[in-house]
Parts: structure tokens; C-alpha cells; sequence
């Protein structure tokens, strides 16, 4: 694992992670970078990842949202955190085949629980799906 300072973190240590995992031949392979304490990844999503024809699935889209406020946990405080409590709200259709920014951010500490909250837009800045969570430092 890189310095938390550094532009961009691989977390090394999970190569088969499904969203950043650099070994997993199905997985998304995000790079996040920090970008003044907040994560940030883009992502292209085919058809591959989609629940409706032509909308990417909601599991797909938990998934990123989780993984962005992972990695802003990371870059606000220097640790690994876990998901404890995610809700998200997904406000417009994500369709296939588009470049989507995610983007997390922690708002608070409290001990050990940093309170998060990610987003994903598309190429015109449109939020289509947002999340809080609660993630607990190990």
C-alpha cells in the first residue's frame, strides 16, 4: 500500500477485490486518487455489469458507492475501515455503456466510526445515485 499523501492508492494487500482488486479478471479495477480528501475513480460500465437492459445494476452501483467511501476513509485518517451501515439512494438510471465519476468523502469522526457519504455522476455532472454510510476503522 502507498502513502495515504501520495496521488493514487492500490490497496495491495486485496488483489481480488471485485471494485479496485488489480488481479481480478472480472472485476472493475478502479484506481482511486485523493483529491484534497476526497476519493475519486472513473469507471466505464458495459452491458456485462447491467440489471434492466441497458441500466447497470444496483448492486454494481452499491458496490462503487461502498468502495469510494472506503478509500476516503483511508485518505482522511491513514487506516482501513469496514462498512457498517450503507444507504443509498439511486435518483436516476445509470445506462450501460457510459463513463461515470464515483466520489466519496468522510464528514465526521466519531472514535472509531467515520461517518461517509459517495456519489456517482455522469459525463454532464448529473448525480444518479448517492449514499451515507457508517464505516468502522479497524
Amino acid at each position: 500500500m502507498e502513502d495515504q499523501n501520495t496521488k493514487s492508492v492500490i490497496f495491495s494487500e486485496y488483489p481480488n477485490c471485485f471494485v479496485c482488486g488489480e488481479k481480478n479478471d472480472r472485476g472493475l479495477r478502479l484506481k482511486f486518487q485523493n483529491e484534497g480528501g476526497k476519493a475519486k475513480a472513473f469507471v466505464t460500465l458495459d452491458s456485462t455489469l447491467e440489471g434492466y437492459q441497458g441500466v447497470i445494476h444496483g448492486g454494481i452501483i452499491s458496490a462503487l458507492l461502498d468502495e469510494a467511501m472506503i478509500y476516503a476513509g483511508y485518505f482522511a485518517i491513514g487506516q482501513l475501515s469496514v462498512t457498517g451501515e450503507l444507504k443509498i439512494r439511486f435518483l436516476k438510471p445509470t445506462p450501460t455503456g457510459g463513463t461515470y465519476q464515483v466520489e466519496g468523502l468522510i464528514k465526521e469522526r466519531k472514535g472509531r466510526i467515520l461517518i461517509g457519504e459517495a456519489q456517482i455522476t455522469n459525463a454532464e455532472g448529473t448525480v444518479l445515485a448517492k449514499a451515507e454510510g457508517k464505516l468502522f476503522v479497524i
